[in-house]
Protein backbone atom coordinates (compact mmCIF):
# COMPACT_ATOMS: atom_id res chain seq x y z
CA UNK A 1 0.00 0.00 0.00
CA UNK A 2 1.17 3.44 -0.82
CA UNK A 3 1.32 5.97 1.95
CA UNK A 4 -0.54 9.19 1.40
CA UNK A 5 1.41 12.32 2.02
CA UNK A 6 -0.79 14.98 3.52
CA UNK A 7 0.30 18.55 3.05
CA UNK A 8 -1.04 20.91 5.61
CA UNK A 9 -1.54 24.55 4.98
CA UNK A 10 0.41 26.54 7.48
CA UNK A 11 -1.05 29.90 8.27
CA UNK A 12 1.61 32.48 8.81
CA UNK A 13 0.86 34.86 11.61
CA UNK A 14 3.36 37.66 11.39
CA UNK A 15 3.27 41.19 12.60
CA UNK A 16 2.98 43.35 9.52
CA UNK A 17 3.46 47.02 10.19
CA UNK A 18 1.66 49.39 7.87
CA UNK A 19 1.29 53.14 7.96
CA UNK A 20 -1.51 53.12 10.56
CA UNK A 21 0.62 51.01 12.92
CA UNK A 22 3.59 53.35 12.52
CA UNK A 23 1.39 56.40 13.16
CA UNK A 24 0.05 54.87 16.39
CA UNK A 25 3.57 53.96 17.52
CA UNK A 26 4.96 57.44 16.83
CA UNK A 27 1.98 58.96 18.66
CA UNK A 28 2.68 56.64 21.60
CA UNK A 29 6.32 57.71 21.67
CA UNK A 30 5.28 61.37 21.66
CA UNK A 31 2.85 60.73 24.54
CA UNK A 32 5.62 59.01 26.50
CA UNK A 33 8.21 61.71 25.91
CA UNK A 34 5.81 64.54 26.76
CA UNK A 35 4.49 62.53 29.72
CA UNK A 36 7.94 62.07 31.22
CA UNK A 37 8.75 65.76 30.75
CA UNK A 38 5.50 66.81 32.41
CA UNK A 39 5.85 64.28 35.25
CA UNK A 40 9.06 66.02 36.26
CA UNK A 41 7.03 69.19 36.87
CA UNK A 42 4.71 67.15 39.15
CA UNK A 43 1.33 67.41 37.45
CA UNK A 44 -1.29 64.73 36.93
CA UNK A 45 -1.39 65.28 33.18
CA UNK A 46 1.98 63.60 32.83
CA UNK A 47 0.81 60.43 34.54
CA UNK A 48 -2.31 60.34 32.37
CA UNK A 49 -0.22 60.69 29.20
CA UNK A 50 2.11 57.91 30.33
CA UNK A 51 -0.82 55.66 31.18
CA UNK A 52 -2.45 56.24 27.78
CA UNK A 53 0.83 55.74 25.96
CA UNK A 54 1.65 52.43 27.62
CA UNK A 55 -1.82 50.90 27.94
CA UNK A 56 -3.66 52.18 24.87
CA UNK A 57 -1.42 53.46 22.10
CA UNK A 58 1.41 50.93 22.12
CA UNK A 59 -0.95 47.91 22.14
CA UNK A 60 -3.08 49.61 19.49
CA UNK A 61 -0.01 50.06 17.29
CA UNK A 62 0.58 46.30 17.47
CA UNK A 63 -3.01 45.10 17.11
CA UNK A 64 -4.71 47.43 14.63
CA UNK A 65 -5.17 45.99 11.15
CA UNK A 66 -5.72 48.09 8.07
CA UNK A 67 -8.80 47.57 5.90
CA UNK A 68 -6.64 46.37 3.00
CA UNK A 69 -5.10 43.61 5.10
CA UNK A 70 -8.51 42.52 6.44
CA UNK A 71 -9.98 42.36 2.94
CA UNK A 72 -6.93 40.46 1.68
CA UNK A 73 -7.29 37.86 4.45
CA UNK A 74 -11.01 37.46 3.78
CA UNK A 75 -10.30 36.83 0.10
CA UNK A 76 -7.86 34.05 0.98
CA UNK A 77 -10.37 32.41 3.33
CA UNK A 78 -13.08 32.39 0.66
CA UNK A 79 -10.80 30.59 -1.82
CA UNK A 80 -9.93 27.85 0.64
Amino acid sequence: MAKKIVKRKVKEKRLVFESINIIFFILALLFLIVGYVIVNSSTNLGTILLFLGYTVLIPASLLVKSKRRIEKNQGKERRA
